[in-house]
């Protein structure tokens, strides 16, 4: 007779498998998971269709969600790790389970492992209702999966911190709510920045917002990883029952490596357009320069606790001056050297409490100054810009032409271009232009005749141009009288390359509104109407493959005129925008006044829709641009806050100086920020909204009432 003995660790081994799958069978067969399960899909449901009104806002952004999911996660996952050993406590089997030959950490690791199964059910739980939101917009997939491995990682902390808590004797109430009170206390430390000055970094590595909102971004930092797998392992060795003298050491070991990489800035890039990852481009735009830049960042410390976008700027400015060996980077706070003063002088900006986030650039003796920076993902291209118009200003020199009529109102655009990293010069000597890489037409409708044929030769020649042009005037002064501009000799220029600017007022059911008022005296009444001569133009709109309108939400039109395209040989067309398919054309007398504007519909001399507003010419080396409009980059974009006006001019001078250039960093920040237009009402998000919001958490109770009849019946 042969006998086979185990090893004391293979018997330990099978012991421990035994008690995984009893405890993965007990949280099966619990109610209180089910409940979590129900809870999480009715309040994630809840949230976003009704209490965010994710739809009716429209827009493509999900991190608002990702932060309520972190409050739900701190609320529901406590329950799962701190119920478990007091209420084996009650029914003996605590003691039951540490007569067995097996350690603590064992016993806790199997409940935690049972634990984490419910966590990865709650993760897929938040992906299907996520995975078809994200067609409905220009969403970044990398920052979805990057928010979620965030949220795995964050439950495994509250897990552990929660089985710590519990293996004390205390109730399952109490073990709960001191859960809940240190995580409040690590989420909440951003709100006392200022009481604790000299341990910001200290309270920065103990923030969980500040290591979340890296995830947040599609970004996985190294920082953040040991942060919270440090965690874990600081609150496994305080419950895992190890000596003292081996436990004090394995925790200094573990503060000591989560200290160490707090400073690291190695990451993983999850963003499809890879937003934080310094771009060959800027290698090559400052290849062979003699002398060294130096780049200074000048930020206040407690900003670094406020938010994590100042860490995340320092991060990326140590990328870029790793990848260039002429940069020197320094890092101040201005109050501790005493300079807040002199830098002001300089340009900089602070906010309301006088904090500083700004980037001054020397290189020789020329100095550039960013006044203030906020977000991380725009480091790269306003260094780049910045840096050309230092070493390379030729490359970012436009040439501005202006009718003079009209010149305050655009005296917005040239902070904005300075602000851009561009060299503006205003009306230049018409000939020659050798040293300006673009030409920026404004109310080419007024230029001369003698512009006009500098602006020919100049294309003819391969020159570039953004130009600004309006057929129907509207005098505002003159409660919105309008009338058509006489032919000018910029409209025959561009008859010739078969565009024709229409002399017909394009009108749009999706536009702006216009602030009027009606009455007299104390019965006057100050409202907002939907004003068609305003039409606006949404994603689905622009030319989706073009550099110049791959990443606007939207444009605002001010009485514009459509554009309309004749084939000519050597010269092709490409339409960057149009209206929407709601929009009409209606002739002289133009619609201007507010109330009669929606019904001229009925007048219109054409009613098909989708008329082109923006088109690009390209005749050999030359290139021209052309808005039907001459007021959406004037003083009308303040007033409406048509902000995303700015940045497609931004963009055209940008692809016109080079467009292999900076404009390709630009657009891996920049994205369409809205949702597609009539979401809300699209079939998919209405059954989204009966599933996730009534059958799913039907399902779910109905698998509790399911499970307490099963177990009556087993009683019985």
């Amino acid at each position: 007779m042969v006998r086979c003995y185990l090893s004391p660790t293979k018997i330990e081994m099978r012991q421990f498998h035994a008690l995984c799958k009893k405890e993965l069978l007990v949280k099966f067969r619990s109610s209180l998971p089910l409940w979590g399960m129900g809870f999480l899909q009715l309040g994630m449901s809840a949230w976003l269709f009704w209490i965010y009104g994710f739809f009716q806002r429209g827009l493509a952004d999900l991190e608002p969600f990702f932060r309520m999911l972190t409050t739900a996660f701190t609320l529901l996952l406590p329950l799962y790790a701190t119920w478990d050993v007091p209420e084996e406590r009650k029914s003996f089997h605590w003691d039951l389970l540490r007569s067995f030959p097996l350690s603590t950490f064992r016993i806790l690791l199997a409940k935690f492992l049972a634990n984490t199964a419910w966590l990865s059910i709650h993760l897929f739980q938040i992906g299907s209702l996520l995975v078809p939101i994200l067609s409905f917009g220009d969403f970044d997939r990398g920052m979805g999966i990057g928010a979620l491995v965030g949220l795995g990682f964050y439950g495994a902390l509250i897990l552990s911190v929660g089985q710590w808590v519990s293996i004390g004797k205390k109730g399952a109430l109490l073990s709960y709510l001191i859960t809940i009170g240190i995580l409040s206390s690590l989420l909440l430390l951003p709100f006392g920045a200022g009481k604790f000055p000299h341990i910001l970094h200290f309270l920065r590595i103990l923030s969980i917002p500040h290591h979340l909102d890296g995830f947040f971004r599609g970004m996985i930092l190294v920082k953040d990883l040991g942060f919270f797998l440090g965690g874990v392992a600081f609150f496994w060795i305080l419950s895992s029952g190890l000596r003292r003298i081996h436990t004090i050491p394995s925790l200094l070991l573990v503060i000591l490596i989560v200290w160490g990489v707090s400073s690291l800035p190695w990451g993983l890039d999850l963003t499809q357009r890879k937003t934080y990852t310094i771009s060959p481009l800027s290698r090559r735009a400052l290849e062979g320069l003699e002398g060294k830049i130096r780049i200074s960042y000048y930020v206040s410390d407690p900003l670094f606790l406020r938010s994590a976008q100042p860490e995340r700027i320092v991060e990326r400015l140590q990328a870029y001056a790793a990848g260039i060996d002429t940069i020197d980077l320094r890092i101040e706070d201005p109050s501790r050297t005493g300079i807040a003063r002199q830098l002001v002088l300089t340009g900089l900006k602070t906010d309301a409490r006088g904090f500083f986030s700004g980037i001054t650039l020397e290189y020789k003796d020329e100095m550039e100054v960013i006044p203030w920076i906020a977000e991380a993902g725009n480091v790269e291209y306003l260094l780049t810009t910045h840096l050309l118009r230092l070493v390379a200003p030729s490359r970012r020199t436009i040439g501005i032409l202006q009718g003079d009529s009209f010149e305050s109102e655009s005296e917005g655009l040239y902070p904005l271009l300075q602000a851009t990293g561009f060299v503006s010069v205003r009306n230049p000597e018409l000939v020659p232009l050798p040293s300006v890489s673009t030409l920026l037409v404004l109310h080419g409708e007024t230029l001369s005749q003698k512009e006009t044929e500098v602006l020919r030769q100049y294309i003819e020649r391969g020159g570039k141009a953004l130009v600004f042009v309006d057929r129907v005037k509207v005098d505002r002064g003159q409660n919105l009288k309008a009338s058509l501009y006489p032919s000018a000799g910029i409209h025959d220029l561009l008859q010739e390359m078969g565009l024709t600017v229409s002399p017909t007022l394009v009108l749009d059911r999706s536009s702006l509104s216009l602030p009027v008022q009606r009455g007299e005296g104390t019965e006057t009444e100050r409202f907002y109407l939907p004003y068609p001569p305003w039409p606006r133009v949404r994603g689905d709109g622009f030319d989706r493959e073009h550099p110049i309108t791959l990443g606007l939400s939207t444009f605002d039109l001010f009485w514009a005129s459509p554009l309309v395209i004749r084939p000519v040989p050597g010269v092709r067309a490409t339409i960057l925008a149009r209206t929407g398919l709601e929009s009409w054309l209606v002739g002289d007398p133009f619609p201007t006044d507010p109330f009669a504007a929606p019904s001229s519909i009925l007048r219109g001399v054409d009613r098909k829709g989708s008329y082109p507003v923006i088109v690009l010419l390209e005749t050999g080396t030359g290139k021209l641009i052309v808005v039907g409009d001459s007021q959406c980059v004037g003083d009308l974009v303040d007033s409406t806050k048509s902000y995303e006006n700015f940045s497609f001019l931004v963009n055209a001078l940008e692809w016109l100086a080079d467009p292999a250039g900076p404009l390709e960093i630009r657009n891996r920040f920049l994205r369409d920020s809205l949702l597609e237009a009539g979401v809300e009402k699209n079939p998919v998000v209405q059954i989204l909204y009966r599933v996730h919001l009534f059958l799913l958490p039907g399902l779910i109770l109905g698998g509790i009432v399911g499970q307490r009849i099963r177990k009556k019946r087993g009683s019985g």
